[in-house]
Order: C-alpha cells, then structure tokens, then sequence
C-alpha cells in the first residue's frame, strides 16, 4: 500500500500512467506515459488537490504542537537552545566541511580539535544562534546575501527542518528582523540552494516512488511474468527492461536527490536512503534527459556503503583479528567506516527486503513537506501545493500528450512561496 493511501489519492495519479519500455514514439525513452483518459486532467487536478488538503490538514495537526505565539527577542537572546543545538551539531559539522571542500577549520574562528569525519568539533556559537544569521544584507554586487561570517545560514536553517527542530525555526520566523521566506529560493552570488528545493526534492521522491510501488510489474517477479502473459506488444518487452529503475522520471529523481552539491545538506537523507555518498553522483542537471551515464550503473562506481548492522559485525572482526574493543571506534573513525546506508539490498529501494526502509523513509518524506508547511506559514506565506505537485507530475513524466494550461507566475497570488519568474500549469 502507497504511504498515505487512505488521504491522498495514489490510485488515480498511478491509473493515468502506463510504464512503457523502449517507447517507439517517445525516441525509445522508458518512463511512465500518460494513457488515453478523456478525463485525465481532471483526475490529475483531483490528485494534485486531494494531496494538497492532505498535507494542509496534517499541519494544522502538527502546528498545534507548538506555542500559537512567540515573543520577540533581544540581539542576544538564543533562538537556537542547547538542546536543539546538541541534535543538529553533527550534521552541522559535516556540511561546514563540504563547503569548505574539507579544510579542517572550516567556519572556526580559532583552531580546535578534530575528529576524521567532522574536522570543526566546536558547537555552534551564541551568535550563531541569535538573530544574527538571519538579517539580510544587500552587497555592492546587487545580490541579497547574509552578513559574514553567516554565509551558510540557508544550510542551518536546512538543517533544522531537516532535524524537525520545528519549534526553533518558528521561533525564528517570529521575529520582525528575520527574513525567512527570501531563502525559500535565494538570490545571492554563492550559489546557495534554498529549502524551496529542499521541499522539492523530497516531494519528488516521494511522489516517484510512491506511485512506483503501484506498479508492481517493474519490481515483483511473479506481477512481471504475469503482465508480460497479458503484454500485446512487437517486439514483446523484455524482463530485465520491466524494471522502474530504468524509467527516464525515477532517474531525474535519483539525480536530483543525490547530485554532488556544496550547499547540499537537504540532500543528505535522500543520499543515505539511496545509497549514494556525497560525491557519488553524476555531477550534472537533473534535468538533462541524456546523463552522461545511466544512473543505474554509477551506484556500482562508489566504494561500498556501510549499512548500520555493518558496525558491529566489523567491530567483532577486529576483535578476532587480537584488536582491542575500546580501539575498534578509533579504527573504524579513521577508515572513515561509517553508516551511510539505508537499505540492506542496496540500489532497489522497492525490493522486499528493503520494504521497513521503505516505510521509514516515505514516512520521513511526508512529515518534511508537513514541517515545510507548517514553517511557510509561520513566516506567514503559504506554499502553492497545486502547482507544486503538478509542476512534480511534470518533471517526472511531462510529455507533449499530458495536456496543459500556462499559469503566469506574475498572476499567481503573492501570499505564496514561489520561484521567482517561474510559470505554474494545470492540467487540462
């Protein structure tokens, strides 16, 4: 069963797409293609519509978690309490040292200790968790940026959606000073990624792979046989090609989740679920239709992915081998021998092993985009759900026969979150 079957409408999405290999008519591209459904526009605009109330209605649940109200607070009063800050000082290491392309100090004012993985063990500063980091600044160069040394404040803010720290990031978005709803899509001179395509990305995953394990012929052995009995086709599809890992809008996704990015924090869960480190994935648009090489194949390129029941399997190895038990942390440290993967049958999230995965990571993906919504909000904007989502439908498997109609981004209410000079569309 789809996550969230019993709220969103999965079986109408999934029901207006057939999964075609080798498409004669569409330059032999394998996707997704939309059937011949008179009423699929409306079916479509049901979908985008029912997983908009959905998410709308889970976050007046959520945001009811939190204090209605937040007072303003002083220059140097804390919006980041020591508690949130110990939850997210790991990841905020490892990105700090991504964007200083590992340069031990990274962001640190003053030397100090390090750790193989993290470089900079320093928490965050008080001044990194006041108001500080979140006034802009317009520079000489016409670019709206935050004042140094706060130049990866989109990451932390990235960061804190990612942790669920929800009543932090309200607290900050509270405040007159704050100027939370410009980084939903940056426009600055270092190429920050905003937590626009943090929502984004994970709404692509999720809606991929969702309406994916709909189609249980691309990834079950006995649905697949059973298909191509019933398959009227010449030449007939071949087994290996009824494979949902091979359709063009589940590699866009896996690009886009996973590309090599400094600014790439929001990636990181998408990357361990998939398996794809860092700098693992081909470097390119997701966009591109033709990738340099197929994405299927470059997982088999990375050194392997430590699962989490890795660790002390490998730790009893070490012991067999005369190493004491208190030196196997130090060992594995310093290999760099860390979990980084999610799934125990690597490179097929829809196999059967991997189905718990599965359903942590789906249930994941739905509280981020709730939490989005619920943070949107709070800076009082709202996130156009419609457009997103059918703006998703598009990039994972738009074609010329998916009718559409133009919505102009300057006619779209300002009450929303969106890219700047970025056209919407609905379906017709």
């Amino acid at each position: 069963m789809a996550h969230q079957a019993h709220a969103i409408p999965w079986g109408v999405l999934s029901s207006n797409f057939k999964f075609t290999s080798k498409s004669a008519r569409h330059g032999d591209e394998t996707n997704l293609f939309p059937r011949k459904n008179p009423a699929q526009g409306k079916e479509l605009m049901y979908f985008a519509h029912g997983f908009a109330q959905a998410v709308e209605s889970m976050s007046r649940t959520e945001r009811e978690n939190y204090p209605s109200s937040y007072d303003v607070t002083g220059s140097n009063d804390l919006l980041i309490d020591d508690v949130t800050e110990s939850k997210i000082r790991n990841t905020v290491r490892r990105y700090r040292m991504a964007i200083t392309r590992g340069k031990q100090r990274g962001y640190c004012p003053s030397p100090c200790p390090v750790t193989y993985m993290h470089g900079c063990t320093c928490p965050l500063s008080p001044v990194d968790r006041s108001i500080l980091p979140w006034k802009l600044e317009d520079n000489l160069n016409q670019c709206v940026e935050y004042p140094s040394p706060h130049h990866d404040s989109t990451e932390l803010f990235k960061t804190l959606l990612l942790h669920g720290q929800i009543d932090a990031l309200l607290r900050i978005a509270a405040q007159p000073s704050a100027s939370i709803e410009i980084i939903w899509a940056p426009v600055c001179c270092r190429g920050q990624i905003g937590w626009g395509e943090l929502m984004r990305s994970t709404l692509m995953s999720y809606i991929c792979l969702n309406v994916s394990f709909l189609k249980p012929e691309t990834y079950d052995a006995t649905a697949r046989a059973a298909y191509l009995r019933e398959e009227h086709r010449n030449p007939p599809t071949k087994p290996e090609d009824l494979d949902y890992r091979k359709a063009e809008g589940y590699e866009r996704m896996l690009k886009r989740c996973t590309a090599r990015a400094a600014y790439g924090v929001h990636l990181y869960p998408h990357q361990e679920f998939f398996g794809v480190g860092p700098d693992g994935s081909v470097d390119q648009n997701w966009r591109d239709s033709n990738p340099t090489m197929p994405v299927l194949e470059t997982h088999n390129l990375h050194e392997y992915m430590p699962l989490r029941s890795d660790i002390p399997v490998v730790t009893r190895y070490l012991q067999q081998k005369g190493l004491p038990l208190e030196l196997a942390p130090e060992v594995l440290d310093h290999a760099e021998y860390i979990p980084r993967r999610r799934l125990p049958i690597a490179d097929d999230p829809l196999h059967p092993e991997n189905s718990e995965e599965l359903r942590k990571y789906l249930k994941y993906c739905w509280k981020l985009l709730v939490w989005c919504n619920v943070v949107a909000e709070g800076t009082g904007k709202k996130i156009n759900w419609v457009y997103e989502i059918t703006q998703c439908i598009l990039d994972l498997w738009g074609v010329d026969e998916l009718k559409r109609r133009t919505i102009h981004y300057y006619v779209i209410d300002r009450e929303y979150l969106q890219l700047p000079r970025v056209d919407g569309y609905s379906f017709i």
